[in-house]
């Protein structure tokens, strides 16, 4: 990852932000996905109302913060099959 001399400069003060404006993303996102272990974590619902702790596919770990936002609300290979294409 290169910093250009003005991300560098917020980098000293906001680690997160500058990281995120290197991937395009907001700060919120580059701290969820740190707080979410790099794990893109399925977006189904239990039966039990609880959300999947499964990863979806390919989605562990993330190893950028903008492909694990474009992860979000896919699901796990489980909960995939009941899903209409």
């Amino acid at each position: 990852m290169t910093l250009t001399p003005g991300q560098l400069e917020v980098f000293w003060s906001d680690p997160a932000a500058a990281f995120a404006s290197v991937y395009g993303i907001t700060r919120g996102d580059c701290l969820a996905w740190q707080a979410a272990g790099y794990m893109a974590q399925c977006a189904e619902l239990t039966t039990k109302g609880w959300q999947c702790r499964n990863p979806v596919h390919g989605g562990h770990p993330v190893a950028t913060p903008d492909r694990w936002v474009a992860m979000r609300g896919k699901y796990s290979l489980i909960h995939q099959e009941g899903v209409s294409k």
